[in-house]
């Protein structure tokens, strides 16, 4: 296991007490750590669309990790109650599912998934 993933764990159980701006502040730093998985998959996608390799279901996860942390941030940022942003946070973690199932799906058809 990389630093990085033992980081992002510590910070996953961090998550489960923190509240308002220590929660705001967990998620900036898993975001900042996660980010390359997203230069990753945006990567391997070039190269697949040149036909020189495939995507991987393991970078188009991190990718999708990312923009998970840092949507969530964006939502912790806001100026309404913990409940509502809650909720919000809830809905978008089904609607990323929902997303990553599709370009799953998309990057099969194309032929570029591993």
């Amino acid at each position: 296991m990389t630093i990085e993933e033992l980081i992002l764990k510590a910070l996953d159980k961090c998550l489960e007490t923190a509240e308002g701006e220590q929660r705001w502040l967990f998620f900036w730093m898993k975001a900042a750590l996660q980010y390359p998985g997203l230069e990753e998959f945006i990567r391997e996608a070039m190269l697949a669309e040149n036909c020189r390799g495939n995507v991987s279901l393991e970078s188009l996860h991190k990718a999708i990790e990312f923009a998970g942390s840092f949507n969530e941030l964006q939502i912790r940022s806001l100026s309404t109650s913990d409940k509502e942003k809650n909720e919000m946070a809830c809905l978008e973690k089904i609607r990323l599912k929902e997303v990553g199932v599709r370009i799953a799906e998309a990057l099969r058809y194309l032929g570029w998934l591993n």
